[in-house]
């Protein structure tokens, strides 16, 4: 039997979403059933933290960051024992979060980008920023703010006070759901195709 690796598991009533510590693959039944000759073993789940919808986790350090319903921040310095530290707060649903110099960026869809100071064990909220559409996926590349949302493309934002940020402009693409960016080329992800742009010239 090869050694089970480690995993804390998000629990949510209607989903399970799970932080990885490795590569990790989920098979119902045991390692002799055809599901487990076909994507492993079921991995060992060492932790549950009790939150529903969640979306979308990030691990900064010691510290793990998740969005459903709100923004939580939990102590995960022993794995096996992770400690809720605080939630910061938003109507809606969170999509998908990115941390960056201390400071969380929350997408809510309709409810459109919350920033949060998580410096502290408990989130505060220092701006609500209302997009041009629906706010899915999210990205920070230094004082920028990258928003994608749907048929509008992607949203840019200036960011060097993330309690006052300031729009820059948009790129239109096809159904944009998520964004990375990569020195000066921003990659982006849709329903379509995915595409590439140069930001040099924006």
């Amino acid at each position: 039997m090869s050694e089970k690796k480690r995993c804390i598991q998000l629990w949510s009533r209607l989903v399970a979403a799970f932080v990885l510590l490795g590569w990790c693959e989920w098979a119902a039944g045991d390692e002799t059933s055809a599901e487990s000759r076909d994507y492993g073993p079921e991995l060992e789940c060492v932790a549950t933290i009790d939150k529903s919808g969640v979306m979308d986790a990030v691990v900064v350090g010691d510290r793990l960051y998740f969005v459903g319903y709100n923004l939580y921040v939990a102590d995960i310095s022993e794995p096996a024992a992770p400690e809720l530290l605080g939630a910061g707060y938003f109507p809606g649903t969170g999509r998908q979060l990115v941390v960056n110099d201390g400071i969380a960026y929350v997408t809510a869809r309709t409810n459109g980008v919350f920033i949060f100071d998580v410096r502290g064990s408990k989130p505060k909220l220092l701006f609500h920023y209302d997009c041009i559409e629906l706010a899915t996926g999210i990205e920070v590349q230094g004082n920028l703010l990258f928003i994608a949302q749907r048929q509008y493309g992607v949203e840019i934002v200036d960011i060097s006070d993330p309690a006052k940020p300031a729009y820059v402009g948009k790129i239109k693409t096809h159904e944009a759901q998520s964004v990375d960016v990569k020195g000066e080329v921003m990659y982006v992800g849709g329903l379509e195709r995915q595409q590439a742009h140069d930001d040099r010239h924006q």
